[in-house]
């Protein structure tokens, strides 16, 4: 597995009509770029200039937790995708 690539993974959102899962181009990278997406995510939000009340540095770590993607090692073990694109 390569791991600068896109496969096709599916998602949590089925098909209303036929009840399948709907998939998505995803981008599988190193799992030290998604930390990295993560920590500059988190700093985005803890450093808000425009904010009057800033969002407690807790809750912006747990709000961060979106920067997050799949690696080789996930998609090996099953725990991503099905295929190439």
């Amino acid at each position: 597995m390569k791991w600068w690539t896109t496969v096709l993974a599916p998602t949590d959102v089925n098909d209303p009509r036929t009840g399948e899962p709907l998939y998505v181009d995803a981008k599988v990278r190193p799992a030290w770029y998604w930390t990295w997406r993560r920590v500059c995510l988190f700093l985005s939000i803890v450093w808000r200039r425009y904010e009057v009340n800033r969002i407690d540095w807790r809750t912006a770590w747990a709000l961060s937790a979106v920067a997050k993607g799949l690696t080789p090692n996930a998609v090996l073990r099953g725990d991503g995708p099905g295929k190439d694109v």
